[in-house]
């Protein structure tokens, strides 16, 4: 009997023993492992986005800005644990064939510690969560930001927010799955900038995953509020600009000559770009994608057309500079030139008779452009085109930029075939025509590069930008692209052409005339294979101290003169004398 009283005894010992040891085990080496597992049970993570920049115009007048909405979350660990929440949340939003919220939790259960299952939440929506909330442990209303726009204007260049895709994943970085980030224009080009830095809190929760408070205990990080954007539109120019295209197709830019300041940035027709605040239904998204206007592209930067008789200062330039006519040389114009069977007709059917330089830009004689572009061939005129800009991109500071197309002698025997294209081909080149596309935005910039006489200024659409946490101000700097290769002597002849365009008793737009301010300009008129023609005008003023450079394009406005023209002298005076501009609507008078 003692021995089996010793026996349990010892029993007793050594189990008490094992049990300090695996007591003390747990404690020294084994403690902080499991304090973090209970820290974790008592405690969530929840980021804390920061308020997206703002953007203002150059006069500092807010253009973007943000207000709340309500959004429901949850962590993914949440959702995997607790299954039957899926079904509930289906019924309480009525989407019986959601099934992308597991799907979504699985795939970043150990890549983001939110998962956001239903953004912009009505007011019906929200009042139905609240009344089953018991029953969603762990679930929770999240008040974000979305986009406020005061005036609704320039909509493609700010363009808009969206969810973060998988691709966008790779190449933002610091960016987690449910983000919100810039999709398109301003929002996508400086988007890191407006997003700011994200924060975190700390809060203890209950068993069931409940938000209790804030832990004292822990500290979390504050987030970064997003940089503040100062474009360089001017919100009364855009506006105006907006109004003067109204309900006709097409695009005005506008840019300061002396810095690429944009100064108005328009494409019509547009979006509301309240359409994109929030979360966009996909009936309002396909309606815009297969609308035949296609109110979804750029037209500024992403159009490509003829450009019509815009043109012809950079075939002047190159006639010129490679000897192959003289200033005073003339040409005579019967009203066309015959090629083989097809004769290429002018504009003016009665002819302009025996013209020269300063005159054939003056009247636009397409005769005499005809010749010049037969003397400098095709690759002479991609010389020149693309001297002044032409068939590249202008570096503008968002994305999304059509190169246009300078035709060559290589892609002509590439598209045609070395034996088929003709001299036939060149002439309509030569006029602006044929194979030779452009943007909207690259012809401002060529007019600008005209009206400083050979220096292009690369545009762009932000003035500054305003850093927050320490606040500092990031000015941006100004670069130019110089022409090389083009004398004084020939500017001096561009000028004085581009100058009787308004005020020669024979210039194409001679009715514009504004006595108050000398303006240079040409007129454009581009044939269209799909309906009436396009209407285009560039110009610049004043004159002798250019201070903005505009091109206007109006779809299927058939003449440069009375469609495209009348909305650059608009605007040239409502920038430059805007006490005398009336509010009366324009008389268009066809000319040429």
């Amino acid at each position: 009997m003692e021995n089996r009283i010793k026996i349990l005894k010892i029993v007793v010992l050594l189990l008490f023993t094992g049990l300090i040891c695996r007591i003390g085990y747990l404690q020294l080496y084994q403690g902080q492992k499991y304090f973090r597992q209970s820290e974790a049970n008592r405690l969530r993570l929840e980021e804390c986005d920061p308020v997206r920049g703002a953007i203002y115009d150059r006069k500092g007048r807010l253009l973007v800005d943000n207000s709340p909405c309500y959004t429901i979350v949850t962590t993914p660990a949440n959702i995997i644990k607790n299954p039957r929440i899926i079904d509930l949340l289906k019924q309480v939003f009525n989407e019986p064939d959601n099934r992308e919220w597991e799907e979504t939790a699985r795939k970043n259960l150990t890549r983001s510690p939110e998962l956001k299952l239903k953004r912009d939440v009505e007011f019906a929506d929200l009042a139905a969560f609240e009344t089953n909330r018991l029953f969603l442990p762990g679930v929770e209303v999240k008040i974000e930001t979305k986009r406020r726009y005061p005036q609704k204007i320039a909509a493609h260049a700010f363009g808009y927010l969206g969810e973060i895709s998988q691709s966008e994943l790779v190449s933002f970085k610091n960016f987690l799955p449910g983000d919100i980030v810039g999709k398109k224009g301003l929002e996508k080009a400086y988007n890191a900038e407006l997003f700011g830095e994200k924060g975190y809190a700390v809060y203890e929760v209950d068993a069931v995953g409940n938000k209790l408070a804030e832990a004292a205990d822990v500290r979390g990080i504050d987030p970064v509020n997003g940089s503040d954007l100062y474009l360089t539109l001017d919100l009364d120019l855009q506006l105006y600009a907006e109004e003067l295209l109204g309900e006709r197709n097409g695009s005005i830019v506008a840019i300061d000559p002396r810095n690429g300041e944009i100064l108005v940035l328009a494409s019509n027709p547009g979006y509301d770009p309240e359409d994109f605040s929030g979360v966009l239904d996909n009936d309002t998204w396909q309606d815009m994608l297969n609308d035949p206007d296609k109110p979804l592209l750029n037209r500024a930067l992403q159009g490509v057309y003829p450009p019509g008789s815009v043109i012809k200062m950079a075939i002047m330039a190159g006639a010129l500079e490679e000897k192959l006519v003289t200033p005073g040389e003339k040409v005579t114009c019967i009203g066309f030139l015959q090629m083989g069977n097809r004769p290429f007709k002018c504009w003016n059917k009665k002819g302009h008779g025996r013209i020269s330089s300063v005159n054939a830009l003056e009247q636009s004689c397409d005769v005499y452009f005809y010749h010049m572009g037969l003397r400098l061939g095709v690759d002479g005129l991609s010389k020149y085109y693309r001297k002044f800009g032409l068939g590249s991109p202008t570096g503008i500071d968002i994305e999304g930029e059509a190169s246009g197309l300078v035709p060559d002698s290589t892609y002509m025997n590439r598209r045609y075939g070395p034996r088929g294209w003709t001299k036939g081909h060149i002439m309509n080149i030569s006029i602006g025509q044929g194979d030779l596309l452009v943007t909207p935005l690259q012809l401002a910039c060529y007019c600008a590069g005209l009206a400083n006489r050979g220096k292009i200024p690369k545009p762009h659409l932000i003035k500054g930008i305003l850093h927050h946490e320490p606040d500092k101000w990031e000015d941006i700097p100004t670069t130019f692209k110089n022409i090389e290769g083009i004398s004084p002597q020939t500017w001096d002849i561009i000028m004085q052409g581009m100058y009787e365009v308004l005020q020669g008793p024979r210039g194409t737009a001679h009715w514009l005339m504004d006595r108050d301010i000398e303006i240079g300009g040409k007129t454009g008129t581009a044939q269209n294979p799909h309906g009436d023609d396009h209407a285009w005008f560039i110009g610049f003023a004043p004159f002798d101290d250019p201070q903005i450079a505009i091109c206007a394009l109006v779809e299927h406005g058939e003449h440069g003169s009375s469609a495209a023209a009348p909305i650059v002298v608009k605007i040239i005076q409502r920038l430059l004398k805007p006490s005398k501009v009336d509010d009366q609507p324009m008389v268009f008078k066809p000319v040429g």
